[in-house]
């Protein structure tokens, strides 16, 4: 009678955990992609908001995406029609240091907003963005002339770049501007060298 119950308890686990999976799996797959195809990078290349030792968040003509780059995959995908009406005005943007928030700053007027990743809230942000923005290099004009020269004349580059221990994280694409090219490098700055190119949009790759 013991073992039966161990038996059917065991069952319900497994049952629960393939629900789990399977739903999981379906949030994965439910990041529509298939404009990408035909997307234009636009005026520059992507944007580098936010990274840490698993992810990065980019702001291009996409929206605002966030792509884990140890698993090589994206995981969360926002257009800016989901943000609202602000996003068609004139406005920067910039991750927030816990990684969870953007900011977006209007620039024909004086209030800022930021928009939560995870409850898909966008609210008036009355603090001081300086203080909770996450900071990302800007390439200086030597460190640029190092990477067109050791990248080509085929390819365009961020200027924003992340750094790891000993080499940096940025974007490229190649120069026929179709978002589907984009990768994210890690480069060497002192070898001059990629480290690891990985495909951003692989999974529409042809």
């Amino acid at each position: 009678m013991c073992f039966k119950r161990i038996t059917i308890l065991c069952t319900i686990v497994i049952i629960f955990s393939l629900i789990f999976i399977s739903c999981s799996v379906q949030k994965e797959n439910s990041i529509d992609l298939s404009d990408i195809q035909d997307m234009n990078i636009g005026t520059d290349v992507p944007e580098i908001l936010y990274g840490d030792d698993e992810k990065i968040i980019m702001h291009g003509t996409f929206g605002i995406l966030t792509y884990n780059y140890k698993e090589e995959k994206i995981t969360r995908r926002v257009h800016f029609e989901d943000i609202g009406e602000i996003t068609s005005r004139f406005c920067g943007y910039r991750g927030a240091k816990d990684g969870k928030r953007i900011f977006i700053l209007l620039f024909d007027e004086e209030t800022n907003y930021e928009y939560n990743l995870v409850s898909g809230k966008l609210n008036i942000f009355a603090g001081d963005i300086e203080n909770e923005a996450f900071d990302v290099p800007v390439f200086t004009a030597d460190e640029c002339n190092q990477i067109t020269q050791a990248m080509g004349d085929t390819y365009l580059t961020s200027l924003y770049y992340l750094k790891k221990d000993s080499s940096i994280l940025f974007l490229k694409a190649d120069s026929s501007w179709q978002m589907r090219t984009l990768q994210l490098v890690e480069y060497d700055m002192n070898s001059k060298k990629e480290l690891k190119v990985i495909d951003i949009f692989k999974s529409i790759q042809q």
